[in-house]
């Protein structure tokens, strides 16, 4: 598992400085913690109402891009995962709390869905790699 970890940091990493021309957006923890804790928030939003049947798909790959993100913030942060998962889940309680402001959740959405699905997507892609 420490090599899928690894390999997903580094997959991670390398996006990050492909993508990205100046250091002082270098892919950080909080980054990762953020879109984990976003990823988190799109599961659950799929899995409420009469249509999460139909959305088991999308809450399995919100699910898996939340876990690997947080992963790969342990690794990154040489931090406990058990720490940095419940520094996820704090932020997801944040997040969750802000969508009572109409103006605030746009600004959620509109601020995280394309760049979290994309560092998700690559989290979870490395992973599966192995």
């Amino acid at each position: 598992m420490n090599l899928r970890i690894g390999v997903a940091a580094a997959a991670m990493l390398a996006l990050s400085a492909a993508s990205r021309a100046d250091a002082d957006d270098a892919l950080s923890y909080a980054q990762l913690t953020n879109c984990a804790a976003f990823n988190m928030l799109l599961m659950q939003s799929y899995s409420l109402g009469d249509q999460a049947a139909a959305h088991q798909d999308d809450i399995a790959i919100s699910k898996r891009r939340s876990m690997a993100l947080t992963l790969a913030a342990a690794m990154l942060s040489k931090q406990d995962s058990k720490v940095v998962a419940d520094d996820v889940v704090s932020q997801n309680a944040a997040m969750i709390k802000s969508l009572s402001d109409a103006e605030a959740a746009a600004k959620l959405v509109t601020d995280n869905m394309t760049p979290c699905a994309t560092l998700g997507k690559v989290a979870d892609e490395a992973l599966n790699e192995q």
